[in-house]
């Protein structure tokens, strides 16, 4: 017999939070692979911003700012 979705989910939901959360980046995972090229530019992006922002090139947005400023461009 197999198992719906709502008995998986149900089954999933009496887990752990920790094994819970090992369940969703499993499956992540085989919806969205991991490609190491992504995370590499995605590394060298963080770094280029930290430093900029160190070097006083930029400076920061508090996050309640700036999610009005995009609802306001919405």
């Amino acid at each position: 017999m197999r198992t719906t979705t709502a008995e998986l989910t149900a089954e999933i939901l009496k887990l752990p939070s920790e094994e819970i959360v090992q369940v969703v980046e499993a499956l992540l995972d085989r919806i969205n692979p991991v490609s190491a090229e992504i995370d590499e530019a995605w590394a060298a992006e963080a770094e280029r911003r930290i430093d900029a922002f160190e070097k006083g090139k930029i400076s920061t947005v508090d996050g309640e700012s700036a999610m009005r400023s995009l609802k306001e461009r919405i």
